[in-house]
């Protein structure tokens, strides 16, 4: 990551403390470690859902995969009760940061759940996981990476898919495992 400065491009050290600058215990927020290359980057998603008359209710996404969402929000309705036909609902990656890969989409579901219902996931909380269409979590890629970037940044707990592997002593993040959406929900709330 770089920042252009007047005596030009400069490496950025902590992209975290730049994206996570505002993240915390708010409504509509989930953090997310994405994948880099070979390093995770802590980046917020955030979410805004209200309620709409327009019809379609509208579907906007910024920095997350645009088809991705409307699937998230189906799941979401479908498998964990949230009422979101009539609801617009706005997702983003702050700080102008992309998180395109399918193991964003627990935190997605998280953030737009964190909206719906008005109530902010636990502060120090960190989540990923990839949806199935059933509502199940899906295990995804670098585990242990995604958790070590939890812990050096000090996040105390990660939501993540049951059967995901994480070896015995290596983050001192406590790992809450969820087979489902449903699942996952609870634990966040």
């Amino acid at each position: 990551v770089l920042e252009m400065r007047p005596d030009g491009l400069v490496s950025v050290d902590d992209p975290a403390a730049v994206w996570l600058a505002e993240a915390g215990e708010r409504v509509g927020s989930c953090v997310f470690p994405v994948l880099e290359g070979s390093r995770a980057l802590l980046v917020e998603i955030q979410a805004l859902v209200g309620p709409t008359e327009v019809v379609p209710p509208r579907r906007v996404a910024v920095g997350v995969d645009r088809t991705r969402l409307a699937q998230v929000i189906a799941i979401l309705s479908r498998h964990a009760g949230l009422r979101l036909g009539d609801h617009d609902v706005f997702v983003s990656v702050a700080g102008g940061a992309r998180a395109l890969e399918p193991a964003a989409d627990l935190a997605i579901a998280l953030a737009v759940a964190s909206a719906h219902r008005d109530r902010p996931i636990g502060a120090g909380t960190v989540a990923f996981g990839e949806l199935g269409l059933t509502g199940g979590l899906r295990p995804v890629t670098g585990d242990e990476r995604r958790l070590a970037a939890a812990s050096a940044r000090g996040l105390k707990c990660a939501i993540i898919p049951d059967g995901a592997y994480v070896a015995p002593g290596s983050t001192k993040v406590h790992v809450a495992g969820a087979a489902t959406v449903r699942a996952a929900l609870d634990a966040a709330f």
